[in-house]
């Protein structure tokens, strides 16, 4: 009970013309309202405390009166300051609802005190003060209160009930304008132009690569082409105007072009398809140009296979249906493109979203495919018929019984098949086997078999296990050998494991040691001529022709390795960024160009947040409070822009927190105060210089359990207890914050106290807006099993405070819920499956639509989709040039996203 409450001793004495007087002990910082009935209608009425004076309340003689003490102490600003007693006295109250000309709402109403209060507001009496309910007893009036009640001794649950259901019906109107409005969104997100900003030579990344058979290496996205030629050892870029697709693959064509396959992003059908020419001149590569789509194929890869006559080029990929991908084929000319689809059966048991995803063609006409679960064999066609026809039909075969080991040791249970090669009529497929032995992986195992088959027959290979690699190891493809009867396998994306023809392990060496290395070597990719291509950090590309290195044919000579997670808007409107290792950087949102400004303070800091101190910002600088981490240890500080940057001294951090707990993120509440969220599920608090921490109440007050904070069990294997690191995020408004993260935790801070919300299902919440602290919408992304019902995939909840009648049934006390937004998973779901609704959501901006009346969000993926949730334009979406990992959204709607390896972009509506 909260210290000083005072009980009420008195009864009823009189009933004068001044109405019903009541003895109530109350004292100096206490108010009382009260609800009677005056002409068999409620009024309500404030009685600030007067020493010496009774208090008068008029009333109907027959009729109960309700009472509650209010008490300065229990109402704070939004900036944490104490609301003193003569503003309690200022109250207006109501029971007929919250007053026309107010906000109409109550911005954080919370469970336990203190109540966070801000201008204009209509709140009710909280439901943690406990009223009370003056009966009429013959010539006086018998007080009985609520349980916990200040007012008198406990009544009975017809009292309380009584009481909680006035409660519900009266307001307490807080004076001045109202202070916090949904602001307009400033601007339509539907057509963002992006334009990367770094890394500052090659900006924009390329995605798919091929080479031609004189060795003029090609490589492609929907922004641009990138020509190198090893004639001259130069690289010609193209930018394209921004393409809405998504560029998978390419292929060279016999007359010098290159075939492009894209997915296209807006579009209203399931993964429609779309397919470029790319002409070459001088070296360079022209406006792509857009061809028929080339049938419904998902193509994720394309195969030139040059003995299929008229028809060499192969689409491989997936047939979408309703509700899943069955993998498939389409057979294409050249000049003119134009594509039939093969005949490519549905395999029994296949699991959803399976794609083909290779294809070869033996010495003898006969045919191989893979997918992810299924090989695909074909009959060789007897001539004059080429080997593949567009005709061709193919069967499926699926290790449904386990294989056996060549050795005779044993048999291994295969789950999914991940690369493929030949060598004459031999086949050689790479899979995933099963662990049989508890606390072990998976692991890779290499399969042979010779494939032959007479004219018109399907092969019946005998598979047998050759090779298996160690647990966990997996096998990402097959690479070009230089010895001949060798197969080469890349294992891990850092070793190559020789094979001989048998399938036999003969050598395993490091990649480096076979084509020499590169910056951030991580895995090469083979190219139809035998070439390799190596990916490097912030956008760079290494090619290795047949020699013992690689040459940087793409990308900036010098990377910076930077991660950008801290990003904000100054008070000339440009972007401040904080990164790590670098200082920090300014990006000038008018021309999307950057320049780095080393700020010696912050070496040694790894930013992770950082959030605008509006109390000591002004016209002309722009103050940041920035969280990470330093030496091992959490880290805050004020960072001050202005023509030059500095930093303040660190704050000191509480005794009771440890130190060695980082920063996550950090939102600001109110002037010169902040909420912080760091690992291990700690709050802290930050008033001007002074960090606290926050207590969070993870109980649900609307069960009989008492929940408390979720606690992994030890890994059965290991022993080891993961922490339970659950925050990702916090937003914050008008003294109020919410933290969320993973296991469902939504928190919401209000008034230095920490609260626990109940989501009706448990993903990991990953972003929120907060406009106000009652329009708030949260995004995350939970598994099947944690969403139960769902498939699994991106979940949008909304605060929804809810309108209770004085007439329902039940009363009980609020409770803390977020309502699931189902609209928006029922949107979702309609769309893409693997572009959209299975990919984790990074951020929330602001938006508006065609409706002025809508209110919309947009959801930024980890896959670089902006998606418009809510709009009008209900599938218009666009897309960054990396992973976003912040973002930030400027007055006038101009975003800027940042992400790893030294890399921003700019969007303009």
């Amino acid at each position: 009970m909260h210290r000083g409450w005072l009980a009420v001793l008195g009864l009823l004495v009189a009933c004068g013309d001044d109405g019903v007087e009541l003895t109530v002990e109350y004292g100096p910082g206490q108010t009382v309202v009260a609800v009677s009935t005056v002409g068999g209608r409620a009024i309500a009425s404030l009685h600030p405390y007067r020493a010496g004076e009774p208090l008068q309340v008029e009333s109907d003689p027959d009729r109960p009166i309700y009472t509650w003490i209010l008490q300065a102490g229990d109402y704070v600003r939004a900036n944490g300051a104490e609301v003193p007693a003569v503003e309690l006295d200022a109250l207006a109250v109501r029971t007929d609802g919250p007053a026309p000309s107010g906000c109409g709402r109550c911005l954080a109403p919370s469970s336990k005190p203190p109540q966070v209060m801000n201008e204009g507001e209509s709140c009710h009496v909280p439901s943690w003060n406990r009223g009370a309910v003056w009966h009429p007893n013959g010539d006086d009036f018998r007080c009985a209160g609520a349980p916990g009640s200040r007012v008198c001794a406990e009544g009975n649950a017809d009292d309380g009930t009584a009481l909680e259901r006035v409660r519900r019906t009266l307001w307490l109107e807080w004076p001045g304008d109202c202070a916090c409005s949904e602001p307009v969104a400033p601007a339509n997100l539907a057509n963002l132009e992006i334009e990367a900003v770094t890394p500052n030579e090659a900006p924009w990344p390329l995605t798919a690569w091929s080479a031609r058979e004189d060795g003029l290496v090609a490589g492609f996205s929907r922004h641009g082409a990138a020509v190198w030629d090893p004639a001259t050892g130069t690289t010609e870029f193209t930018r394209f105007d921004d393409l809405d697709t998504t560029v998978r693959h390419s292929v060279a064509l016999s007359n010098g072009d290159f075939l492009v396959s894209a997915g296209r992003f807006n579009t209203a059908t399931f993964d429609e398809h779309q397919y470029y020419r790319v002409p070459i001149l001088g070296g360079r590569a022209q406006a792509p140009i857009a061809l028929d789509d080339g049938g419904r194929a998902i193509a994720d890869r394309l195969v030139r296979l040059d003995d299929a006559g008229d028809f060499p080029i192969y689409l491989l990929g997936g047939l979408r249906g309703l509700s899943s991908v069955e993998p498939g084929a389409y057979a294409c000319s050249e000049s003119p493109f134009a594509c039939q689809r093969v005949d490519i059966p549905a395999c029994v048991d296949q699991r959803r979203y399976s794609r083909m995803f290779g294809m070869s063609i033996l010495p003898d006409g006969t045919g191989l495919a893979i997918a992810h679960q299924s090989l695909f064999y074909k009959a060789p066609n007897e001539p004059p018929l080429i080997n593949p026809h567009p005709s061709d039909a193919w069967s499926c075969f699926q290790f449904e019984d386990d294989v056996p080991r060549a050795d005779g040791s044993g048999t291994v249970e295969i789950v999914e098949l991940s690369a493929m090669t030949t060598m004459g009529d031999r086949a050689y497929v790479c899979a995933i086997a099963k662990a049989t032995e508890r606390c072990t992986s998976d692991f890779s195992v290499v399969m042979t078999a010779t494939v032959s088959a007479e004219f018109g027959a399907f092969p019946e290979p005998d598979w047998r296990v050759t090779w298996s690699s160690g647990a966990g190891r997996r096998c990402r493809e097959f690479l070009p050998s230089d010895q001949s009867g060798v197969v080469r396998m890349q294992l891990n994306g850092s070793t190559a494991v020789d094979l001989d023809a048998d399938g036999v392990e003969i050598a395993s060496r490091p990649l480096r040691d076979l084509y020499g290395s590169f910056p951030s070597m991580d895995g090469v990719t083979p190219l139809a001529d035998g070439s390799l291509i190596g990916f490097g950090r912030e956008n760079q590309v290494y090619v290795n022709t047949g020699t013992t290195s690689f040459d940087r044919i793409y990308g900036p000579e010098d990377t910076v390795g930077a991660t950008y997670r801290a990003i904000g808007v100054d008070h000339r409107g440009d972007f401040v960024v904080f990164g790590h290792p670098r200082g920090v950087v300014r990006v000038f949102a008018s021309d999307a160009t950057s320049t780095v400004i080393e700020v010696p303070d912050l070496d040694g800091v790894r930013v992770e947040a950082a959030a605008i101190d509006t109390a000591l910002s002004s016209a002309d600088r722009t103050v940041f409070l920035v969280g990470g981490a330093k030496d091992g240890d959490a880290f805050f500080a004020r960072v001050d822009v202005s023509d030059t940057i500095s930093v303040g001294q660190p704050l000191a951090l509480p005794a009771d927190f440890d130190a060695s707990l980082d920063v996550v993120d950090v939102a600001a509440i109110a002037p010169g105060r902040f909420v912080a969220v760091t690992l291990g599920t700690k709050l802290l608090q930050i008033d001007d210089d002074v960090v606290s921490t926050i207590e969070v109440d993870v109980d649900d007050p609307t069960t009989a359990d008492v929940e408390t904070l979720v606690r992994n069990e030890p890994d059965a294997c290991s022993g080891n207890v993961p922490r339970v690191d659950a925050w990702r995020r916090v937003v914050g408004s008008h003294g109020v914050a919410w933290a969320l993260g993973r296991y469902g935790y939504a928190v919401r801070v209000a008034g230095g106290v920490a609260e626990r919300f109940k989501l009706d299902k448990r993903p990991t919440l990953y972003a929120a807006t907060i406009a106000c602290p009652d329009q708030l919408t949260i995004t995350g992304y939970g598994s099947a099993s944690e969403l139960d019902d769902m498939v699994g995939g991106l979940v949008f909840y909304r605060q929804s405070p809810q309108v209770l009648s004085p007439d329902a049934e039940t009363v009980a006390l609020d409770a803390r819920t977020l309502q699931l937004e189902r609209f928006a998973q029922d949107e979702l779901l309609a769309l893409s499956i693997s572009e959209v609704a299975y990919q984790r959501p990074n951020d929330l901006l602001l938006d508006t639509t065609a409706d002025p009346a809508a209110t919309a969000r947009s959801v930024v993926l980890a896959n670089g989709f902006v998606y418009r949730l809510g709009a009008v334009e209900r599938i218009r979406y666009v897309r960054t040039p990396f992973e976003p990992l912040h973002t930030v959204q400027a007055p006038d709607g101009t975003v800027l996203f940042v992400g790893y390896e030294s890399r921003m972009a700019i969007g303009r509506p």
